[in-house]
């Protein structure tokens, strides 16, 4: 069981979030919200994959329709990343959770990383409802309800059209598969929380697609007085005509849904500078996919991940992620040219498995570096085959139409190499207060970029050939190496062991003692710094013979 406690609302039952399926409570009331930590919870065999997203930490309770009506889920107020889902049973056998039929999921909702849903409910239905964490997330896990009855059973099971890219020119054609001869339904479509004119039926049609046409499509259902909203189809333009490549506000699905570059025989198509500043309908002569294009995309709804690294060490919220793999090595650009507001730009890529952040290794960033100066552009000696993940992030947390331009030119006859150490850095021992550093050399193509670590942790700031200090302290003391990569690989150094040397000073001196003849008698110090640590002891200046240690004794002292 996860601990919880229950917020009081009308006609409110106490429950509690579940961890195991089985063990589910029931919500019940028109509202309410009910809280708790699932820093404890775990993710059932068979249990769904919430809203499409790797979770690890997943709660359950359950919810029956009253009658006939909208249920609206929360999850605002939460402590961390949450993705929400709610199922109902599939007629047959079986212990549940392979029975689940999926009615509405959310990752994020719009800016926020907390969850949002509506779905239509039918009287007698019950409803299991889950809150997992994205990517393993947890904390308190909080979640509002609230139900308004309609008259005429509401649209359930309403399937969307799949989020795609189209080429400019094309037609776009989105339906729902609602009964749009029902008098008390009324549909509406809306682009990027806009409602469209004219859009009151259940087939939205835009012939001769362009740029500005990217973007969020969503449905709003009326029934009555009730009105709620469809999940957002999202609506890319691409140069290539592929329409499962999309840009995406996780990277994880940016992994799921790449464009791939694929050359003509001979080494394919020459891309051309025109090409990088203007998206335009290309007639490439056999399979030439990936030289040279554009990716039009909308960030409205952009966020940014708590575990995202700074781009460019510029502060964004919006980010969205694209990933590229190239048809054979060459000099890879890309700028963001085009695009309504002021962007940041960076390039990373990765030794497989990517099992988040932590694996990704910097290739190229920019910001402002573009025509005009809110956009930004870069350029590096890319390896064919290889996943390169370009993110574009709001500087500020701006949004709005990102135009991602790329050109792969491919007459270099050199690929790309990876790093290799020329000489990794040597141990150095040092006193405190000296001037120390170390150096690594590296070949490879550029640009290389190096992270200092130290006993395994990357060193903030160290990303520079050479790590120095102009006094070293017994606190910098430990084993260093350096990992440098660039846009083929990475290689990380043998370690380098640094030794302080840190000067004896004084815990305590020897103290005054008056004895008889014949009495036991001891001094002693304590001292510390880096050991061995040697003792002398003196007597009226003069050095007693045989006194090296810390402590100094007789057995029966003598007036001598």
């Amino acid at each position: 069981m996860v601990a919880a406690w229950l917020a009081v609302g009308p006609r409110l039952a106490a429950a509690q979030w579940q961890d195991q399926f089985a063990e589910r409570e029931t919500i019940t009331g028109e509202s309410g919200a009910i809280s708790g930590d699932t820093s404890t919870a775990t993710v059932e065999a068979g249990e769904p994959r919430h809203a499409g997203r790797r979770g690890g930490r997943s709660v359950w309770v359950s919810w029956v329709a009253p009658t006939d009506g909208v249920m609206t889920l929360s999850t605002t107020g939460s402590g961390f990343d949450t993705v929400l889902a709610v199922y109902h049973f599939n007629p047959g056998e079986g212990p549940g959770l392979d029975r689940l039929r999926s009615d509405a999921a959310n990752d994020n909702y719009r800016e926020a990383t907390t969850s949002y849903l509506q779905f239509g409910a039918l009287a007698g239905v019950r409803y299991e409802i889950a809150v997992d964490g994205f990517s393993g997330a947890a904390g308190l896990a909080r979640l509002e309800w609230g139900f308004e009855s309609v008259d005429t059973p509401p649209p359930v099971d309403v399937a969307l059209p799949a989020d795609r890219a189209l080429r400019t020119g094309d037609t776009l054609t989105l339906s729902v598969n609602v009964d749009d001869d029902d008098d008390d339904l009324k549909v509406h479509w809306f682009f990027n929380d806009v409602e469209l004119a004219d859009s009151e039926t259940t087939t939205l049609v835009i012939p001769d697609v362009q740029a500005v046409h990217a973007g969020m499509y969503r449905v709003r259902f009326s029934i009555g007085r009730v009105r709620y909203f469809s999940e957002p189809i999202e609506i890319q333009v691409n140069s290539e005509g592929v329409v499962t490549a999309l840009a995406r506000n996780r990277l994880e699905d940016a992994l799921n849904s790449p464009l791939v570059g694929v050359g003509a025989g001979g080494g394919g198509a020459r891309a051309t500078a025109a090409g990088l500043h203007s998206l335009r309908r290309q007639a490439p002569i056999g399979v030439t996919r990936g030289y040279n294009g554009s990716q039009l995309f909308h960030t409205i709804y952009g966020t940014r991940d708590a575990a995202e690294p700074v781009h460019c060490g510029v502060a964004g919220g919006s980010s969205y992620w694209f990933a590229y793999v190239p048809p054979e090595a060459g000099r890879l650009s890309f700028n963001t040219d085009g695009s309504s507001y002021d962007t940041v730009l960076a390039v990373y890529t990765f030794e497989p498995p990517l099992n988040g952040y932590d694996g990704l290794i910097p290739v190229v960033c920019d910001d402002n570096g573009g025509a005009p100066p809110t956009s930004s552009r870069v350029a590096f000696e890319a390896a064919g085959g290889r996943t390169y993940l370009v993110v574009v992030d709001g500087v500020g947390g701006a949004r709005g139409l990102a135009q991602l331009n790329y050109l792969l030119e491919t007459n270099a006859i050199v690929p790309p190499q990876p790093p290799s150490l020329i000489s990794s850095p040597s141990s150095v021992t040092a006193k405190v207060g000296e001037a120390v550093s170390l150096t690594v050399s590296a070949e490879g193509t550029a640009p290389l970029s190096y992270q200092w670590q130290k006993d395994g942790v990357a060193v903030p700031g160290a990303v520079s050939s050479l790590l120095s200090w102009s006094a070293v302290s017994a606190a910098d003391e430990g084993r260093y190496s350096v990992v440098v990569s660039n846009s083929a690989g990475v290689v990380t150094s043998a370690e380098a062991v640094l030794t302080v040397l840190v000067p004896p000073s004084l815990i305590s001196s020897p103290a005054s003692v008056t004895a008889k003849v014949g009495e036991a008698v001891s001094l002693t110090v304590s001292a510390e710094g880096t050991a061995p640590l040697s003792y002398q002891w003196q007597k009226d200046g003069v050095a007693v013979p045989g006194a090296v240690s810390s402590l100094l004794s007789w057995s029966a002292v003598s007036a001598a």
